[in-house]
């Protein structure tokens, strides 16, 4: 009788593993990583006089197809003489396009950081841009900023050889953070350049100005300190000058 129920209970577990091993869903297929969510970042005219109204556009895709159910999608300008960055509403028109219109009254650079989310997923690539004069050369270079699991993450950006890497370590709220950027130039340390720090968390409208001082005997370090008051998302924009030279790294954030 043993002999009997032993090899029909081996039988059950046989045939329940086989049932099982490589499912991915209910219909027996593998399962597929989503396609990354894409933002580019337009503005038209690309040479923009003062008082003149210009386009700003958000070309969102998922792999080669345009995303037209996008959750939210908001434009932020900032500007190193704003107090207050500004946020508006993007509008849907077709082909994965979200559009708004601005006009500028001030000449000088400004930043405009496209936060989009669509289908559980979240990208703010940002753009700068000149209105006015045109001595300061315009960065074109866009650059995407996912959402961070915490503030660890190493990012760069490159606009006429200048790689900017931002190197500060994990962040605790009410605890003296030092920011802390690497910045080269054609694989050579930059030094000697104005960089500042534009912080400002995802409840605040107010933009805080930090300016950066290079580190003592490390070329092409510079650092800042700042408390960071509460845990949450913060966003943090570096802005480089050396001579004609005007780039910039954005990122995200997180304080534990």
């Amino acid at each position: 009788m043993n002999r009997l129920i032993l090899p029909y209970i081996l039988l059950v577990f046989i045939a329940a593993g086989c049932g099982t091993s490589g499912e991915s869903n209910q219909a027996g297929e593998p399962e597929t990583v989503p396609e990354m969510l894409e933002v580019e970042v337009r503005i038209n005219p690309e040479q923009i006089n003062t008082g003149e109204e210009v386009t700003i556009d958000a070309v969102v895709t998922q792999g080669e197809t345009p995303v037209e159910d996008a959750d939210s999608v908001k434009f932020e300008i900032t500007s190193e003489g704003l107090e207050e960055g500004i946020m508006l509403e993007g509008n849907h028109q077709s082909d994965g396009i979200y559009s708004v219109k601005k006009r500028f009254d001030q000449t000088g650079v400004y930043t405009v950081i496209a936060h989009v989310t669509a289908r559980d997923m979240h990208n703010m690539p940002s753009l700068e841009f000149t209105v006015g004069s045109q001595e300061t050369d315009t960065a074109q270079e866009q650059h995407s900023h996912k959402s961070a699991d915490d503030g660890t993450n190493e990012d760069h950006h490159h606009h006429s050889g200048v790689s900017i890497v931002q190197t500060t370590g994990e962040i605790n709220a009410g605890e003296q953070t030092l920011l802390t950027v690497s910045i080269s130039q054609d694989g050579n340390p930059l030094s000697d350049a104005s960089v500042r720090f534009e912080v400002w968390g995802d409840e605040e409208t107010k933009h805080e100005y930090i300016d950066a001082a290079e580190v003592s005997g490390k070329a092409g370090q510079y650092q800042a300190a700042k408390v960071f008051p509460a845990a949450g998302r913060y966003h943090v924009i570096t802005h480089l000058k050396k001579d004609k030279l005007h780039d910039h790294l954005v990122e995200e954030i997180i304080v534990q």
